[in-house]
């Protein structure tokens, strides 16, 4: 009977001992919950199919407009999306100026699922998601504790290098298949690591392909090497180029005339400082004496 007994209990140990095993097993090989990318997806479709005015470009316009309330909720719908660059925005916009009603520990939150989406989404090769950390990574070299102790952590393990070649090499890709997002994005990254880089072709194309956000790839708003590209924006109905135009008319050609078209257009598409703009009075030569001087044949 003691026998007996004792092989009972010898027998229970190596059940208990197999399960608790297997039960470790099925832990470890339990597959990881994996990011949602759909809306990372989804997005840079919409960049290409609104030719880049998607919220976070009505969020520009309100910075412009210095509606920041209005800018950071635009920018915080494309984060929620699993834009980086999006949360970036919108933090920068409300930590400059000291936005109190926004909830850093919410949107700290948001902006890791985005940096965890991403990482995700580069992994199965979206080339937004890889877009994303190639700026995500941009923020370290910044002095803001409150980014870098979120972004940090979430990028352990990541290659800056490693992102940064594959973010240009797919949008490069992808810009030459005339996908018009990726050109700017390409062009963009470009001029963040150099910014003398030659984008021309890539400025180009996105504008042939009617993407309204092409030339804003860090270019110097006015010179008369790029004011170009911002008329041809312009024409494509993009209200912040019309106004640049419109300041070169102003400032650099003393063309009032020209000047007031442009702010009107900028006006009628949304920017309201360019009504403002659009309603001074014409600059009129004077003499000494202040009265107008006529032009004689």
């Amino acid at each position: 009977m003691k026998d007996f007994f004792c092989n009972l209990k010898f027998v229970t140990i190596i059940f208990l001992y197999s399960f608790i095993s297997l039960l470790f097993v099925a832990c470890v090989q339990s597959p990881k919950k994996t990011e949602d990318t759909s809306g990372i997806v989804a997005l840079h479709d919409d960049m290409n199919k609104k030719h880049g005015k998607t919220p976070s470009y009505y969020a520009n316009l309100a910075v412009a407009d210095g509606d920041y309330d209005k800018a950071y909720g635009l920018y915080y719908q494309e984060c929620r999306q699993g834009s980086v660059i999006a949360c970036l925005n919108a933090y920068y916009i409300g930590e400059e100026r000291s936005l109190t009603a926004y909830d850093s520990v919410a949107f700290g939150n948001q902006l890791a699922k985005s940096i965890r989406q991403s990482i995700e989404a580069c992994k199965h090769n979206i080339s937004l998601g890889c877009v994303n950390l190639f700026f995500a990574f941009e923020t370290l070299d910044d002095d803001d504790e409150f980014v870098k102790n979120i972004v940090m952590p979430n990028l352990k393990g990541h290659n800056d290098e490693q992102i940064a070649d594959k973010a240009i090499s797919m949008t490069k890709k992808e810009c030459q298949q005339d996908d018009a997002a990726s050109c700017f994005f390409h062009a963009r990254i470009l001029r963040t690591i150099d910014h003398y880089a030659d984008v021309e072709y890539f400025i180009d194309k996105g504008l042939d392909l009617g993407f309204v956000l092409a030339p804003f790839v860090r270019l110097p708003m006015q010179s008369p090497q790029t004011i170009d590209y911002f008329k041809r924006s312009c024409v494509l109905n993009e209200a912040l180029s019309c106004r640049y135009v419109a300041y070169w008319f102003d400032n650099y050609e003393n063309n009032s005339t020209r000047a007031k078209e442009f702010y009107k257009k900028a006006c009628s598409l949304g920017l309201s400082t360019a009504c403002d703009e659009s309603r001074k009075p014409l600059y009129i030569q004077t003499d000494e004496l202040g009265s107008p001087i006529i032009n004689r044949r």
